[in-house]
């Protein structure tokens, strides 16, 4: 039992150990680029179109390799465990076999101490003879705490962040007429690349990601952004391009139903022109700022609709993101010449 969790635990090192070189080397990278071009996003687009599938490759090598000399690889040794093999190339085979196979190899080193590739190759492990060097394995002692702490703490820190990341991009989307027109409501976002988000192409800065809408129909998108403000710009959808649209509202249907909100609000206030999105978001800021006295805060995100008939912004804040929590909200509604036709504040 002890080979076979030696086995999988000097894999389980070397990969974070990998992972966390690749990551590296590819961001010190970024930063040589844009010191040598003068330019962050031409060198963001070489690194991501060029680098990042080279460093991939590499670090896939590596596993492909990592035993290749004397039948360990320096991790495998400081675990005193070894391969038994008639040629290299079939310890190279065995290796693919198993990266292929990862997860299936894992259950049976674990019942058999044999992967995939152990059967395939007819390979065997065994343990070093006179192992057990003090120095090595107060080292081995360190590595074992280290990469079995600190990557699961990781693993929940970074996990909660992705989760969130995943449920604003799927709220922002939702507030999108393109979205709703050709996808629906969407009900689960997941990244395409969870570590990075961003990345390019030819096209230029872009999210890729999965979104399922509410009949489980799977999409694949990519949500390319402007180099200027970094604004959404244009979205691909199954291959598809279509032009980013902020959700439409009828000004005069939401009236009729509102009507009495509409009548009370007596307040006459003039804020700032609005000429674009970014525009609406300062002036629904400058009027509750004159209505109140004070900045508006206390709200996680915001929704942004448009009536381009009768010319008019609605900017919605809400307290959470997610649709089952409850919490406040204000709506506040305005004119593109400034003129602000109402304010509500929501429990």
């Amino acid at each position: 039992m002890i080979v076979r969790l030696k086995r999988i635990y000097s894999f389980w090192i070397e990969f974070i150990m990998v992972s966390v070189i690749t990551y590296f080397c590819f961001e010190f990278s970024i930063g040589i680029l844009i010191g040598i071009l003068g330019d962050h996003y031409k060198a963001s687009m070489i690194a991501f179109m060029y680098l990042k599938p080279i460093l991939k490759i590499i670090a896939l090598l590596y596993f492909v390799f990592r035993n290749y000399i004397g039948g360990h690889s320096v991790l495998q040794i400081m675990f005193g465990i070894k391969f038994e093999y008639r040629g290299k190339g079939q310890l190279i085979l065995k290796n693919i076999i198993d990266l292929i196979t990862l997860p299936i190899s894992l259950i049976t080193i674990l019942i058999k101490n044999k992967s995939i590739g152990d059967y395939v190759c007819k390979i065997d492990v065994c343990e070093i003879e006179n192992y057990g060097i003090k120095s090595g394995n107060v080292f081995l002692y360190f590595m074992i705490v280290w990469f079995t702490a600190i990557p699961i703490l990781l693993f929940f820190s970074f996990g909660w962040r992705i989760n969130k990341s995943e449920e604003y991009f799927a709220f922002n989307l939702n507030n999108c007429q393109t979205v709703k027109d050709h996808i629906g409501v969407i009900r689960d976002f997941s990244f395409d690349d969870k570590i990075l988000w961003v990345q390019y192409d030819k096209d230029g800065k872009y999210t890729g990601a999965k979104v399922k809408n509410e009949d489980n129909k799977v999409f694949k998108i990519k949500i390319y952004n402007n180099i200027e403000d970094n604004e959404i710009s244009y979205l691909v959808i199954d291959g598809e391009k279509y032009d980013y649209e902020i959700e439409k509202f009828d000004l005069n249907e939401y009236k009729g139903e509102k009507l009495e909100l509409f009548e009370n609000f007596v307040d006459e206030i003039m804020v700032s022109e609005i000429k674009s999105q970014k525009d609406a978001i300062t002036s629904a800021n400058e009027a509750y700022k004159s209505k109140y006295s004070k900045e508006l805060s206390g709200y996680d995100a915001y929704e942004i609709f448009y009536d381009k008939e009768n010319g008019v912004y609605m900017i919605h804040y809400v307290s959470s993101i997610n649709p089952n929590t409850l919490g406040g909200d204000c709506t506040i509604i305005i004119e593109i010449t400034g003129k602000v036709l109402l304010i509500q504040i929501g429990k």
